[in-house]
């Protein structure tokens, strides 16, 4: 599947007919993993796999190669490289992973006790 856009959309980086058009074909292809030929924004990546539902998982060409570098890490040293090398690329996208939680009150101000 081709897009050409003059910029990303912001929210899924596609337009949304091509959203729609992405949902039906890993629906009726039962995919679990699609991949993008570019970068992805965190936010990008949050928002298509949300369209496309539980289980499929969304991979842009940065965490591809990181997934095939982990495959074929030999030595102990070229494992802990890809290791570090998915964390620094993971961190912007758990970084707002959690941000629902920040928002919810956590009982009272004075404990269990009001005090």
């Amino acid at each position: 599947m081709v897009q050409r856009l003059e910029r990303p959309n912001p929210a899924t980086f596609i337009g949304l007919g091509k959203v729609g058009e992405l949902v039906e074909q890993a629906a009726q292809t039962a995919a679990d993993v699609v991949i993008f030929d570019d970068e992805l924004s965190p936010r990008h990546q949050r928002e298509l796999e949300k369209a496309l539902g539980d289980g499929v998982k969304v991979l842009d060409r940065t965490a591809l190669i990181l997934d095939i570098f982990a495959q074929h890490a030999h030595t102990r040293e070229g494992a802990l490289q890809v290791e570090l090398a998915q964390y620094e690329y993971r961190l912007p996208r758990l970084t707002r992973a959690w941000t629902h939680l920040a928002r919810q009150a956590g009982g009272r101000a004075g404990g269990a006790t009001g005090g």
